[in-house]
């Protein structure tokens, strides 16, 4: 899937991201759960893998779409 944002909304998708993975440290950190905490680290996961993409330049993504 190409999906085909301005860079004023990669940098607003960015913040929310950031501010994403703020928050999901800090409830990481305060579960007692086992169960509820590994589901909150895969998310955090989800979350790194989003930034990394967000974060590369618009034309690693447009050189795959030939």
């Amino acid at each position: 899937m190409l999906l085909e944002i301005t860079d004023l909304e990669r940098q607003f998708l960015a913040e929310v991201v950031e501010a994403a993975s703020k928050t999901m440290i800090q409830e990481i950190d305060h579960t007692d759960s086992r169960e509820y905490k590994k589901r909150l680290q895969n998310r955090m996961t989800i979350l790194e893998h989003i930034s990394k993409k967000i974060q590369e330049p618009q034309d690693a993504h447009t050189a795959h779409v030939i």
